[in-house]
């Protein structure tokens, strides 16, 4: 008797169950889910810390060896996948990605300007020895680097015939906006930058970086990494002052449990590691060196905004000229930077109107 009453009072529960979920409309089909804004995730600041932001960095996708160990940027070696971390940047964001705001272009070109009897510097081979010698060096380590032949740039194309007088152009030159609050431009990622054969980079040219320079968005982390044989000890310091900001060891190496076998002519595969610095808050240019390998230098700016730029050089595409899209319209103040040349005038206005393109000319001082 008890067991009958049960059984009828859990069909009754049941039976309510049914009536409520029919009231909400669980015969219904599932609602589609709302579609994403451009903004989604910065609007709730905690939203990136729930999340977790998994996201794949930029950086070495064209960096690495072939199945043979040779070099090859267009056939890379297998990598790790890095995703990032929780970070606080959302909650401190000085900069509005909004992709339906008015824009226009701003586009230039850099020059040196000549004078009479001015001898330019040339690309040099950098001799491994004196305040260039590697710091306690593992064996075959100077070879590697001698082989290498690794140089120290002028970061100048020379162009024209001389009967008709050259015309020099420095690349590597960072292009910078100030204050941008808002605008079209999507904001920057982690920045990444990798010691590759002797020389401090930008990973993959991601954050619209080159040469030896690489941006950073405030309030964010720098991850570090090499593709060369010998460990680097990677260190940070923020320009014009000796106060280290980071310091670490980095080295790249062979998956253990992809040793390839003497018979066995399957690929390498390769797990190179990352370094992480602290968040940095401050922003500004900081000087990225290598302890071991005191020859190598890159350049990290830290900035406020994504409207920023590095001129490159490319033996097709020798003018060097620069392009900044998605420019909110009105008055702006524009920084240029050069590791070894003093611009003209370095800091610019510039005014851009909506759909519409704004030319000018950096020029830059010829070296003493």
């Amino acid at each position: 008797m008890r067991s009958e009453r049960t059984i009828l009072a859990r069909s009754a529960c049941l039976l309510l169950v049914c009536v409520a979920l029919v009231a909400v409309g669980c015969g219904d089909e599932e609602p589609a889910p709302k579609r994403p804004t451009p903004d989604a995730g910065k609007a709730d600041p905690g939203a990136e810390k729930k999340a977790g932001m998994p996201d794949v960095i930029p950086g070495l996708k064209e960096a690495g060896l072939t199945d043979d160990g040779s070099d090859d940027d267009k056939a890379p070696g297998s990598m790790e996948v890095v995703v990032k971390g929780t970070y606080d940047r959302s909650e401190r964001e000085t900069y509005k990605w909004d992709p339906k705001f008015p824009a226009g272009t701003i586009k230039g070109g850099c020059r040196l300007v000549k004078k009479k009897g001015t001898e330019f510097p040339t690309d040099e081979i950098i001799q491994l020895t004196g305040a260039n010698a590697i710091k306690d060096p593992a064996p075959k380590e100077q070879a590697y680097y001698e082989n290498i032949g690794i140089k120290r740039r002028a970061w100048l194309s020379r162009m024209g015939r001389a009967k008709d007088g050259y015309t020099y152009i420095p690349y590597n030159v960072a292009v910078m906006l100030r204050d941008v609050k808002v605008g079209r431009r999507p904001p920057l990622s982690r920045p990444v930058m990798m010691v590759r054969h002797g020389v401090i980079q930008p990973g993959d040219n991601s954050n619209h970086g080159g040469g030896t320079v690489q941006f950073s968005p405030l309030h964010e982390r720098a991850q570090f990494t090499t593709w060369d044989s010998f460990p680097s000890e990677i260190v940070v310091t923020r320009q014009g002052t000796t106060d280290v900001l980071f310091k670490q060891s980095v080295r790249y190496a062979q998956t253990e449990n992809n040793k390839r076998k003497k018979n066995d002519k399957g690929p390498l595969v390769y797990k190179p590691q990352f370094i992480t610095t602290p968040l940095i808050r401050e922003p500004g240019m900081y000087v990225v060196t290598d302890a071991r390998h005191p020859w190598m230098r890159g350049y990290l700016f830290v900035v406020d905004n994504p409207y920023v730029t590095v001129t490159t050089y490319h033996k097709y595409y020798p003018l060097c000229n620069f392009e900044i899209k998605d420019v909110p319209p009105g008055r702006h103040t524009l920084e240029v930077w050069h590791p070894l040349y003093k611009p003209v005038k370095r800091i610019i206005t510039v005014t851009v109107e909506a759909n519409k393109t704004t030319e000018l000319m950096v020029k830059f001082h010829a070296p003493e």
